[in-house]
């Protein structure tokens, strides 16, 4: 039997936990050294928001989408795709995921909670584009995942 895809599938499922973990840590820890400083400003909560959720998300998933042990190297246009695509996709996510699907979710507390939802949701999907699509050339190249 081949295992190529579920492989794969595992890899994926464990490197979107990762990147979403890793974007909310960024999140945090620029929640708590930068925007105190800020004093508050919507332009640099916002940007807080959108680069620690793409910047987290976008290394993990590089990181974690990596075939560790493979005999070939990794390609040098790969990490910066990949954190390029979480960016751009956590900063739509912010603009247009937050009104489409996390409409009708109340925040306790959060001023922002529709927007925070689809940061991360926007994010994680970019990191893992970038993985995914290598991925699936791989497996349908017959090559390990």
């Amino acid at each position: 039997m081949d295992y190529r895809v579920l492989v794969l599938a595992l890899r994926l499922l464990l490197s979107s936990f990762m990147a979403l973990m890793s974007g909310l840590l960024l999140w945090v820890t620029g929640a708590v050294t930068l925007v105190p400083l800020t004093s508050h400003d919507e332009a640099a909560i916002t940007a807080n928001l959108v680069i620690g959720a793409g910047l987290g998300a976008g290394l993990a998933g590089w990181f974690f989408g990596l075939r560790i042990g493979s005999h070939r190297g990794i390609g040098r246009y790969q990490l910066p795709v990949t954190i390029g695509t979480a960016l751009t996709c956590a900063w739509l996510g912010q603009l247009f995921l937050a009104n489409l699907v996390y409409a009708n979710v109340q925040g306790i507390g959060v001023k922002t909670t529709n927007e925070v939802c689809g940061a991360f949701t926007g994010a994680v999907i970019g990191a893992m584009a970038v993985p995914l699509a290598l991925g699936f050339w791989r497996v349908l190249r017959r090559e390990e995942p």
